[in-house]
């Protein structure tokens, strides 16, 4: 296992107590995953929530882009973080981007581009 993507979030930001773990518990998530499949140098890419602007966000939603952007920034050379905002197009919370595909594949393509880094730096 080289890596895992991670792209949710947004049912956490209907819940302050889920919000305010939002970042400790992906460190967990990521220690976690790296034991359950024996990859303890396995690398991990964080998607934000595309709905939300890294720059006006408040609230719940702040909490979360924080805590995946302090995720990131604990784990050097081992975790990035994909900020999504501006590669969604429709509506994000409840609707999956309105079904627009081009949101799917900005994002994937973004968070592959990002693992691509991590692992070459891996070498």
């Amino acid at each position: 296992m080289a890596g895992f993507l991670w792209w949710q979030g947004d049912k956490d930001r209907y819940n302050a107590a889920h919000s305010a773990m939002y970042g400790k518990n992906l460190v967990q998530l990521f220690k976690a995953l790296r034991k359950e499949f024996n990859a303890p140098k396995a690398k991990m890419v964080v998607a934000t929530l595309g709905q939300t602007d890294k720059d006006e966000a408040t609230g719940n939603e702040k909490m979360i882009i924080d805590g995946m952007f302090a995720f990131g920034k604990a784990y050097p050379g081992e975790a990035a973080v994909v900020y999504t905002h501006p590669l969604s197009m429709g509506s994000s919370s409840n609707a999956h981007y309105g079904g627009n595909a081009k949101t799917y594949m900005n994002v994937g393509l973004g968070m592959g581009a990002a693992m691509v880094e991590l692992l070459k730096g891996a070498k």
